[in-house]
């Protein structure tokens, strides 16, 4: 069964990319590979192609895949989340997008895993804190925000004997060191360090490599970036005497603030735009990125509102759609597009929140931070174009008719005028095939439909919904029966006198005809599916007369 987009059309689209592309097809509660561009096709054992996830990957990868595969099934937005493991023994962070696609009863998962460890800004920042964790005398790990090992260094490895290899992607509280007794205290450091509120520091007792209990200062420190706990970072050294915990105590202090300086300047140099304004809006300060991608230094900016640099095309009222929400305590996620100075629009998405003002007591201020997406923007209007509309002839599809018919058929209800439905089959299209070939064959079909709608009008609207069937629909037709006849009859003698004329394929001229069958809204129906069958039943009464013919559904005697 076709899916809405051909192998050929995805490789020509994904062949080359380093991300990994991969379409699925949810059905009987499985989701199959169905397309893998070669990027992606590097991370599996075997061509997962037919395949379901289960049998695609280990049960392990497969279990994480599922859950975050049903979840954006029931989102109506891009579902975007980040891992450590995907496939097989691959160690890389990833970031995947999915994006549920809906065509002809049938249900699509386009999924695009980037290595988001590979972008330049995440390797300055990993190449940081790797310098940090490598030159540090003492035992030091890195978690995510969900308490699952990234990194640690070698006196880590060597204190407790736990080996980085082994243990990435699992979850601290599983360490062998960490009494049963523990993992609940712990975890609520875990929790008060994901708010982006440091926990203070606090002497453990762990059991080290070779066995002996041994007494730590373990000091907690989140790494935020751009309003969210990105990492948290854990030192813990080893202590023998009162004084030297006081001394560690300042060496770890000191350490920590040398971290937070370098992931400031981290931000400070990220491609991200970030805006700091007042409560009103007003801007009080604008990352160097806005005048790298946007042409504005940042003086042009400062004093001005934000929603100045917001496209009039979003529709968007700072005051009525942002403001109110922010006070409410709520943070706003939106797509809008910013003007670079050129008056040029780029797609971004953007978070707003609201935070305390520093400097002045029960003022807030709001940080803006939007990252650009105009090339995910492209590839969405790209795949909503292939999901409505015919793949060979590049005209609207059947998707497409049952999507904009009820709007149409509103605007005639309201306006007392009639829809035309028009259903045309081609003669003997067949012969064109068996006589000539498949190119041919689709090449006649291209050039059919574009002789057709040529002949039609600009508010009318043409589909191509299978084979050589195609259909009209006439807009704003009056709705007395013989002046309706006679609009009808003066478009479909327009098509057929532009067929007559034909074209010429490879040296040999066609002249094709075409027998119509012929519905109207809204005395034959209300609905796409009810006309389409009435004139469907006109179109094979008619086809029994001859060729180049048509009929009223109403005529049927």
């Amino acid at each position: 069964m076709e899916s809405f987009i051909t192998e050929k059309q995805f490789t020509l689209l994904y062949g080359d990319s380093k991300e990994l592309v991969f379409i699925l097809e949810y059905r009987n509660g499985k989701f199959v590979y169905q397309f893998v561009n070669p990027s992606a096709l590097l991370v599996f054992p075997n061509n997962p192609v037919g395949k379901s996830i289960e049998e695609a990957v280990s049960p392990k990868h497969a279990e994480e895949l599922l859950t975050h595969y049903r979840e954006a099934l029931g989102s109506n937005v891009p579902y975007v989340y980040q891992d450590f493991f995907i496939f097989s023994d691959i160690e890389l962070v990833n970031e995947t997008t999915l994006r549920v696609i809906h065509d002809e009863g049938r249900t699509f998962i386009f999924a695009k895993t980037r290595e988001v460890s590979g972008d330049v800004e995440l390797k300055e920042k990993y190449n940081f804190l790797q310098s940090i964790l490598n030159m540090n005398v003492d035992p030091t790990v890195v978690l995510s925000p969900d308490g699952k090992i990234y990194d640690m260094n070698p006196q880590f490895e060597k204190t407790f004997g736990c080996k980085l290899l082994e243990w990435r992607g699992k979850h601290y509280l599983n360490l062998p060191f960490l009494p049963e007794n523990e993992k609940g205290p712990v975890a609520e450091y875990f929790e008060k360090n994901k708010t982006g509120n440091n926990a203070p520091s606090r002497i453990v007792k762990r059991k080290k490599a070779e066995g002996k209990i041994a007494t730590f200062l373990v000091s907690y420190s989140p790494i935020i970036q751009d309003q969210s706990v990105v990492a948290i970072y854990i030192l813990m050294q080893e202590i023998e005497d009162e004084t030297a915990l006081r001394n560690s105590f300042n060496h770890i202090v000191s350490e920590l603030r040398s971290i937070e300086r370098i992931f400031h300047l981290i931000t400070e140099n990220t491609t991200d735009f970030i805006v700091i304004t007042n409560d009103d809006g007003m801007i009080q300060y604008s990352s160097p990125s806005h005048e790298k991608r946007l042409g504005y230094e940042q003086e042009e900016l400062s004093g001005h509102f934000f929603d100045e640099i917001v496209s009039d095309d979003c529709n968007i009222s700072w005051s009525r759609d942002i403001l109110p929400k922010i006070n409410d305590g709520e943070e706003i996620r939106l797509e809008i597009q910013l003007l670079q100075k050129n008056g040029h629009a780029i797609w971004t998405e953007t978070s707003v929140i609201s935070v305390e003002d520093p400097t002045r007591e029960s003022v807030n201020q709001l940080v803006i931070v939007s990252r650009e997406i105009t090339e995910r923007k492209k590839l969405e209007e790209r795949l909503r174009f292939l999901a409505y509309h015919d793949n060979l002839t590049h005209l609207p599809n059947r998707s497409f008719l049952l999507k904009e018919f009820p709007k149409i058929a509103e605007q005639a209800y309201e306006q007392n005028t009639s829809i035309g439905i028009l259903y045309l089959d081609g003669d003997d299209f067949k012969e064109v095939n068996d006589s000539y070939g498949h190119e041919v064959g689709d090449e006649f079909i291209r050039h059919f439909g574009l002789a057709v709608q040529a002949s039609i009008r600009t508010n009318d609207v043409i589909a191509r919904i299978g084979g050589d069937e195609f259909v009209i629909l006439l807009t704003n037709l009056t709705t007395v029966p013989h002046e309706r006849k006679q609009q009808v009859i003066s478009v479909i003698e327009r098509i057929q006198q532009t067929l007559t004329k034909g074209w010429s394929i490879r040296d040999s001229d066609f002249h094709p005809t075409s027998s119509i069958g012929i519905s109207f809204y809204p005395e034959n129906g209300t609905t796409l599916d009810e006309l389409l069958e009435k004139a469907d039943h006109a179109l094979y009464e008619v086809k029994r007369m001859g060729k180049n013919k048509f009929l009223i559904f109403n005529e049927i005697v």
